[in-house]
Formats: structure tokens, C-alpha cells, sequence
């Protein structure tokens, strides 16, 4: 269970990523707002797709940058939502925070409540 529900959250938050950047394309002009923006929406995307690898055979090591990766992105929107306090930023927050939440859960536990 845990494990189709971690997947299903990385890949909303790769949707979410995705859209970030492709709103980028509306734009008129590059500027370094716009920068910004493309580069958060890339953050999004990589982290998301580390989730989506965690449940290949990693090692403890790699399973601890993927935990890693979610608190710092999690932080992330919970700092964007002090000054900017938006539904797309409520999401993105929510996904990434239950995606840490799953991700400190130890794969013995894992396997052994999704059998």
C-alpha cells in the first residue's frame, strides 16, 4: 500500500514539476524571474523522479537522499508559501511532505505492510 501511494504521489509531483516548467513557455521574454521559475519547476522534476526510482534495489545510502531530497524540496514550499500562499503551492507542499513521511518509513516495513 505504502508503496503504490508513494509512486502515485511522485508521479503527481512530476505532473506538478512538469506543468511549472511548461508554464514557462507562455512567457514573453527570459528574464531572471523566469529563470528562477524554470529552475524551480527542474528541482521539482528531479526529485520527483528520485522517488519514483526509490523502489528500485537502492542502498541504504541512496534511500537517505531520496528522504533528504523531500525535506528540502518540502521546505522549500513551505517557505514559498510565507510569501506567496497559493493552492499550487498547498499541493505542491502536501505531495512532497507525505513523500518524506513515506520515504523515512524503512523498507522492511514497506514490503512487509503492502504483502
Amino acid at each position: 500500500m505504502h508503496e503504490r501511494l508513494h509512486t502515485g504521489l511522485a508521479l503527481l509531483a512530476l505532473l506538478l514539476g512538469l506543468v511549472h516548467c511548461g508554464l514557462a513557455l507562455s512567457a514573453p521574454a527570459l528574464t531572471l524571474e523566469l529563470l528562477w521559475f524554470i529552475g524551480a519547476g527542474a528541482a521539482i522534476v528531479c526529485v520527483a523522479l528520485s522517488n519514483l526510482l526509490r523502489g528500485t534495489p537502492l542502498s541504504r545510502l541512496t534511500s537517505l537522499n531520496v528522504a533528504l531530497q523531500n525535506a528540502v524540496v518540502t521546505s522549500f514550499f513551505g517557505a514559498a508559501w510565507l510569501v506567496f500562499p497559493a493552492p499550487q503551492v498547498a499541493v505542491g507542499g502536501l505531495l512532497f511532505g507525505a513523500m518524506l513521511l513515506l520515504s523515512l518509513i524503512p523498507a522492511g516495513r514497506r514490503s512487509a505492510s503492502s504483502a
